[in-house]
């Protein structure tokens, strides 16, 4: 927050000191800004932040408690039935994480 403040002063500043120049600061600072932003997205991508993390996805523990909970009712609703339908092929579509060494 105190970076966007001191960011947003440069402009007026360079008004009060250059005003002939204060729209060319102005352009300077949000073209240097945008520049960063790539170099930073594409080195994010560099380094493999897009890749998906090796767990299961989120909520499966607790799809797997009310799964549990539900096969021990005598007539579950067809909703139920739907869920349990849902937990199981997400169960099927998960691989164990092979150990990259032993120790």
């Amino acid at each position: 927050m105190v970076v966007g403040l001191l960011l947003a002063l440069v402009p007026l500043l360079a008004k009060g000191i250059l005003p002939a120049f204060a729209t060319w600061v102005a352009a300077g600072l949000i073209a240097g800004l945008a520049i960063l932003g790539l170099l930073y997205g594409s080195l994010l991508r560099a380094r493999g932040a897009h890749r998906p993390p090796r767990r299961p996805p989120a909520g499966l523990k607790e799809r797997m408690t009310c799964a549990v909970e539900h096969l021990a009712s005598r007539d579950p609703a067809d909703i139920v039935q739907a869920q349990l339908a849902e937990t199981a092929s997400r169960i099927r579509t998960i691989a164990p994480a092979t150990p990259s060494h032993f120790g």
